[in-house]
């Protein structure tokens, strides 16, 4: 079989978990779910890992029992539009994909408006004609 085609992960996998945004997103969706609930942040924070372990996600758990109907509400609020604070540029990795002679494509549990905003931000978006999220 031939290799024609590389699926990469984004989060954690084109930049390093180091980052720190992944900690600006768990304190985010905890806000959020404090603010949905009007709890405070301790019991938002259980709620976030509960729902988490039972449904994958938060926002599963969220849309499944939370009560939460429109999804780009959590999504809009957790995701930080500032990725350059976090992740830092990479010429390496722009070099080590451009000498991949395959097909490449991006897969996320993020929203693509996020995984764009990373990509552009790693200067590797050209790379990646497709982002499935």
């Amino acid at each position: 079989m031939k290799l024609t085609h590389i699926l990469f992960d984004l989060d954690n996998t084109l930049y390093p978990a180091s980052t720190g945004i992944f900690p600006e997103i768990a304190r985010r969706m905890t806000a959020f779910v404090a603010e949905f609930f009007s709890c405070d942040t301790t019991r938002a924070e259980t709620i976030r890992r509960e729902y988490a372990r039972r449904f994958g996600t938060t926002l599963g758990g969220l849309l499944a029992v939370g009560g939460l109907q429109d999804p780009e509400l959590f999504l809009e609020r957790v995701h930080p539009e500032n990725v350059a604070d976090y992740i830092p540029k990479n010429a390496a990795l722009g070099k080590m994909l451009a000498a991949l002679p395959y097909s490449k494509a991006v897969l996320t549990n993020s929203p693509r408006e996020h995984a764009e905003r990373v990509l552009e931000r790693l200067e590797i978006r050209s790379f990646f004609p497709h982002v499935f999220d």
